[in-house]
């Protein structure tokens, strides 16, 4: 049911500095960016920084054909949503791992 994908996140606070070190110092390729988000295509892996004062490590993506499935699935194994609504978000795993679902076929 959930299939990992090739999207990672991070997070910072600032994403001016975040640019200025992944497209200037490491050469990473900028697809995308907003107010609150940069993306990278890194090779294999594609990098989104996502703006948050509270900087937490790295969050893994999944992949599932039906959001709203995978979530009740993961709320009923004891997964905390960090995310409002019912579709896609992210998760605290019962080991304290978050991890990002995203709905794609």
């Amino acid at each position: 049911m959930f299939t990992a994908n090739r999207d990672l996140a991070i997070f910072t606070p600032d994403l001016d500095a975040a640019h200025d070190f992944y497209a200037g110092v490491m050469g990473l390729h900028c697809t995308e960016r907003s107010a609150t988000m940069l993306a990278f295509e890194s090779g294999p892996l594609c990098l989104y920084v996502l703006r948050s004062e509270s900087p937490q490590g790295f969050t893994p993506s999944f992949d599932v054909p039906d959001a709203a499935a995978a979530r009740a699935r993961l709320l009923s194994a004891g997964c905390e949503a960090l995310a409002d609504g019912d579709g896609p978000g992210h998760f605290r795993d019962p080991f304290g791992f978050v991890f990002d679902v995203m709905e794609r076929a």
